[in-house]
């Protein structure tokens, strides 16, 4: 999903921030994925917050 999304519905929902994450915990099975989240963040700093989930083997 894209970040503007991401900020769409936030917007339509009345949130000011929110926290995003990947359904993945393991990097390997989409190493694009925690780039995409701190992209995200990158670009709505004052709305939108990153939350990482990393499997533990």
């Amino acid at each position: 999903m894209e970040a503007s999304l991401c900020i769409e519905r936030l917007d339509e929902a009345g949130i000011d921030r929110g926290v995003i994450m990947t359904i993945v915990d393991a990097p390997e099975v989409n190493p694009e994925a925690v780039e995409l989240i701190a992209e995200a963040c990158r670009q709505y700093p004052d709305r939108l917050w990153a939350f990482a989930s990393i499997h533990p083997w």
